[in-house]
């Protein structure tokens, strides 16, 4: 069988390697914090947490205390979904922002709840609510993004994970990696959904503090879902320009493939030795690649350079059973296998 061709292969010597703190893009303070760990400790029963009752009056008075810092409002709505109320009509008064930060918390609480009922509720918002996240991006928005994205992508809900990951300012960094994991599992069975997903995270506004791992692996999966989708010049240009600072595995994955790109191969799966009749042209484009793969196989890990090194011998019509091209090329396929 071939090695898989689209391999993850982090950035060598990544400047980032040390993942950011995960903080959320508004900036929660210290309350904000405190007030969502005595919230779950209430409804997780935690001994000597708050009532119901006297958890109501603690948000309220936090919502109350400072008009100006509508994130508060989060809260009341996440102990609303907890305590499985209904989603609260608009009070008067309450701007757009607390509404928003309102929805989103009664959106995660519902998420904490049942995953796939957070993900319903957002998707089934009240109009009125629902264009308060329309057209730019906020920081309530990205907490709806950080409590259903998954969800929407293991549903393949592709609309809904692009609708939330459009509202929002940005993710936190394992919201990404999830993000980027799913990309890469679904090349073989959906690569069509992989571009959107990959370019709408990379059109948040907070994508530019994203890692440089992270950066440089949503473009190679974009660029192998283009080419397994048959879009050889788009695919080919990511490459090119990946390869430009690539180095140690990473730039074996990519010459692997660029010379995937030059073979017009979409992917390794069906790739099979010739017929007598294809056979020349065959041997004649893993010639006009070798240097490619050669170089792959001398930058670092490359399976799938050493399997297509390893082809011309196999696919020679009577090779020296004896001799030492049929030899390597055996081992180089014994180190793939």
């Amino acid at each position: 069988p071939a090695p898989e061709d689209d391999a993850d292969a982090a950035p060598e010597d990544d400047a980032d390697a040390a993942p950011p703190p995960e903080e959320r893009p508004e900036e929660e303070t210290t309350l904000d914090r405190a007030l969502s760990r005595w919230i779950v400790a209430s409804f997780q029963h935690v001994e000597g947490s708050l009532t119901l009752d006297d958890l109501d009056d603690l948000v309220q008075e936090v919502v109350e205390l400072n008009d100006a810092r509508p994130r508060s409002w989060f809260h009341r709505g996440f102990v609303d979904a907890l305590a499985e109320r209904a989603l609260a009509e608009r009070e008067p008064g309450e701007s757009d922002d607390g509404r928003r930060y309102y929805v989103a918390g009664f959106v995660s609480g519902t998420s904490r709840r049942a995953r796939a009922r957070g993900l319903e509720v957002a998707q089934s918002l009240p109009s009125a609510d629902a264009t308060l996240f329309d057209p730019a991006p906020t920081a309530a928005g990205s907490r709806i993004a950080e409590a259903v994205l998954l969800e929407a992508l293991e549903q393949r809900a592709i609309p809904a994970a692009l609708r939330w990951i459009h509202a929002s300012r940005a993710l936190p960094s394992s919201q990404v990696d999830a993000a980027l994991r799913w990309a890469r599992t679904s090349l073989s069975a959906e690569p069509a959904d992989v571009p959107r997903v990959v370019q709408a995270l990379q059109a948040t506004p907070g994508w530019p503090e994203a890692t440089r791992t992270q950066r440089r692996r949503a473009e190679r999966w974009h660029a192998v879902a283009q080419r397994r989708l048959g879009h050889v010049a788009q695919a080919q240009r990511i490459v090119e320009g990946l390869l430009d600072d690539a180095r140690g595995d990473e730039r074996a994955a990519l010459l692997q493939d660029r010379a995937l790109l030059r073979l017009g191969v979409r992917s390794l799966e069906g790739m099979k030795v010739p017929h007598e009749g294809e056979r020349e042209a065959y041997l004649e484009g893993l010639a006009e690649v070798s240097g490619d793969l050669a170089d792959a196989e001398a930058a670092g890990r490359a399976p799938v350079a050493v399997w297509l090194l390893a082809l011309p011998v196999v696919a020679q019509r009577d090779p020296d059973p004896e001799g030492p091209a049929l030899h390597d090329a055996l081992a180089r396929l014994r180190r793939v296998v």
